[in-house]
Parts: structure tokens; sequence; C-alpha cells
């Protein structure tokens, strides 16, 4: 089951998020958005958008491999 997530939530994962505006002034698509970070509103639907996470991608700041 996928989580869905609203503006205020707090990002939980680093990657790429599929949003969906319901009151349709925009089609999905995709965003990035940083682990930690909070989601936020549309400017046009304010609080009726939702984010769905489609992939997840760590932050280069945030991966051990780099300096």
């Amino acid at each position: 089951m996928d989580t869905i997530y609203t503006p205020g939530d707090t990002v939980p994962t680093s990657g790429i998020y599929e949003v969906f505006h319901e009151l349709e002034n925009r089609k999905s698509h995709e965003v990035t958005a940083l682990k930690g970070e909070l989601f936020i509103a549309c400017r046009i639907c304010q609080r009726q958008v939702k984010f769905k996470l489609v992939k997840a991608a760590n932050h280069i700041k945030h991966d051990d491999s780099f300096e």
C-alpha cells in the first residue's frame, strides 16, 4: 500500500514524488523532495494536493560515500 502525504507532512525519504492536484488545476507531475523538509501547498489549490513516493534517492550530501 502506497503512503500518501499532504502539505505540512515531513518528507520521510528523499526522492521523486508524484504530485496529484485534487482541483485538477494541473495534471499529475513529479517533484524531488528531501528527507526532513516539509511537503508544501500548491499556489492554486492550496492544501488540496497529495504526494506519493515514486523512487527513493539519497541526496548526495546524505550519502556516506561522498565527502
